[in-house]
């Protein structure tokens, strides 16, 4: 766990002690306390000393006095001054790092969370200093990031010179875990990353900052260029002719972003079939005044669209979402891996026309007929037996999920709870809420996979599960007719 990938080796990482300092603004005061104390340890906030045994010592030595005197600033300085690695210090003060800039000294003693196997600790990067480094920035949610981090795994114990390559995210530990086990990845990781976005600010992942072994930013990137070939080249300290990173003002609609009054854009759509190597790869909101709606996906695959745009139709008609719910009909699913950019700003409409009108510019486009259509299926059917008590709305929503004993949710919607309710570990199947019930709830129930049980449980709340046969709503992905 505590290593960094060196072109097929690896590079031990340390493990440094705690380092605690008493802060103090008079140097004899403090010099006298660290004498007095005889080893024991001040921290910047908590004593971790029996007082009967440093008032002892303290009498020994002949310090009370100075202990008296420093005692109120001491802790009213510890109260009052953050820690340097607390990030309440130093973040504010972080510059953006361009290419061709040395990194400060502070980027070497800041502290990360790195997580690899399942583990996670806390180092600064002061054994990589002097070597190249290459972070790899990423998120759960952006397929072209896991894709080309699958594609680094297989090859990064195998390279032929040394260098540190190191994954970023803002994701915390259980997304990293989610994503490394499910790919199979034993690559390095920080997580949670609060301070490189800073050095490296950007509006889009993926994105790729190469670090030559004199600590200067040689190159910003989008994943594209990294290969066995460019990380072993760049780790030997000779030259890359790479393309830097396209960006973009995402306050502004794609193509019109260098020349439009952003102010007279009243309405505007934009398809885009095809990978377009001017553009990053993204998908954002704009911030716009209440009259209006703004979505943009830049260069994502058609299929990572749809799939977005379904839970959005699904919840905008009031019923729960399962991947159950998107099927594929086609022989051959190969173009929905083509690349597609949508760029929508309209007048605000309710949701559900909204995400329809959105999947029918796709379809104009792309030639595929996707949308909702009626399925039959056995599934169970939540019905209605007493009075559905409503959540109080002055409650914050709550949820306490533990599928070895209980689940409580407080003040979230029904189509919410009946998606809880699907999982094997409770009822199991797809439900269809025929209660007329479009509030929110509270729910408190033991985790139990039989039915009855489940049942006595849920006629509290006045309802109950049957099974049933059902037409039930799908999202459909198929050719046109005629296409």
């Amino acid at each position: 766990m505590n290593n960094f990938y060196k072109g097929g080796r690896e590079l031990a990482y340390l493990k440094g002690l705690p380092h605690y300092a008493v802060q103090q603004k008079n140097t004899a005061i403090r010099q006298h306390l660290q004498i007095a104390l005889q080893g024991f340890v001040l921290s910047n906030a908590i004593m971790f000393i029996d007082p009967i045994t440093l008032l002892c010592k303290l009498w020994k030595s002949k310090a009370i006095l100075l202990l008296g005197i420093a005692l109120l600033p001491m802790f009213s300085l510890s109260a009052q001054t953050p820690r340097k690695d607390s990030g309440a210090d130093g973040f504010n003060n972080l510059h953006a790092l361009a290419v061709g800039q040395k990194v400060p000294e502070d980027f070497w003693t800041q502290k990360h969370e790195f997580y690899m196997g399942g583990a996670v600790v806390t180092r600064t990067l002061e054994n990589l200093r002097g070597t190249p480094i290459v972070f790899d920035f990423w998120a759960s949610w952006c397929p072209p990031c896991i894709t080309s981090l699958i594609q680094t795994n297989t090859f990064i114990n195998i390279l032929n010179e040394k260098g540190n390559f190191i994954a970023v995210t803002s994701d915390n530990k259980t997304s990293a875990h989610n994503t490394w086990t499910k790919q199979n990845l034993h690559l390095m990781s920080i997580i949670e990353d609060k301070l490189l976005r800073l050095y490296f600010p950007h509006a889009s992942v993926p994105q790729v900052i190469w670090i030559d072994a004199d600590g200067i930013v040689r190159h910003q990137t989008s994943q594209e260029p990294l290969s066995q070939d460019s990380l072993n080249i760049f780790f030997a300290g000779k030259l890359l002719n790479l393309k830097g990173k396209p960006t973009m003002d995402k306050s502004l609609p794609v193509l019109l972003s260098n020349v439009a009054d952003k102010s007279a854009v009243q309405s505007y759509q934009l398809v885009l079939k095809g990978f377009q190597d001017y553009l990053p790869i993204t998908k954002f909101s704009r911030d716009l005044s209440e009259r209006y709606f703004s979505t943009s996906y830049v260069n994502i695959p058609l299929i990572t669209i749809y799939r977005d745009l379904a839970p959005k139709l699904f919840s905008a008609m009031g019923e729960p979402f399962f991947e159950q719910n998107f099927q594929i009909k086609l022989n051959d699913s190969t173009e929905l891996n083509r690349p597609y950019t949508l760029d929508l700003i309209t007048s605000m409409k309710d949701q559900l026309s909204l995400n329809k009108g959105m999947v029918e510019l796709l379809n104009d486009a792309s030639g595929y007929n996707a949308g909702m259509q009626k399925e039959k299926r056995q599934c169970l059917v939540m019905k209605r037996v007493g009075q559905i008590s409503q959540s109080n709305i002055s409650k914050r929503r709550f949820r306490s999920i533990d599928w070895n004993k209980r689940i409580q949710l407080e003040n979230v919607p029904l189509a919410y709870v009946l998606g809880i309710l699907t999982d094997q570990r409770l009822a199991g199947k797809f439900i269809v809420n025929e209660t007329g019930y479009k509030g929110k709830i509270d729910l408190d129930i033991r985790v139990t996979n039989d039915l009855d049980q489940l049942n006595a449980q849920l006629e509290k709340l006045g309802m109950k599960l049957e099974n049933a046969i059902r037409d039930v709503n799908v999202f459909v992905v198929q050719k046109a007719k005629g296409k």
